[in-house]
């Protein structure tokens, strides 16, 4: 019963964190809420962005803990990616916060675009900054 349980508040976790995310795109399309931006509509928007992607760890950490990957090495090593490059996302969300530029999290850097704009190597141009602060 109790795995349950888990299961069920790691879903509802992770719906309540798609609906915010919902809600924060339409913000932020609405008011032009676009990086470099500042104010408190900016940060309040991009909380929204961070409360939606901890919604989504919750979730994550749901599935992972319902034993749903499985016992084999393929199961773990994909889960804990995926662990991983949420927890990078939630740190990239502060960030953003933080710096009032999104760019840790679209993947866009000024240098070079072409390179930085596919949503795979986001979890890479984080890291990058990261170590680059």
């Amino acid at each position: 019963m109790r795995r349950t349980s888990l299961v069920r508040n790691a879903g509802l976790m992770a719906l309540f964190g798609a609906l915010i995310w919902i809600a924060a795109l339409l913000v932020e399309y609405a008011f032009g809420l676009f990086p470099p931006n500042s104010g408190p509509l900016f940060l309040m928007n991009e909380g929204m962005f961070l409360a939606g992607q901890i919604c989504y760890l919750g979730g994550i950490i749901g599935v992972i803990r319902s034993g749903a990957p499985g016992s084999g090495v393929s199961g773990r090593i994909g889960s804990g990616m995926l662990m991983i490059g949420q927890i990078l996302l939630v740190i990239g969300s502060i960030a953003a916060i933080y710096t009032g530029s999104n760019e840790l999290i679209t993947g866009y850097h000024k240098c070079d675009p072409s390179f930085f704009s596919s949503l795979s190597l986001v979890y890479v141009q984080v890291i990058g900054r990261a170590c680059a602060l």
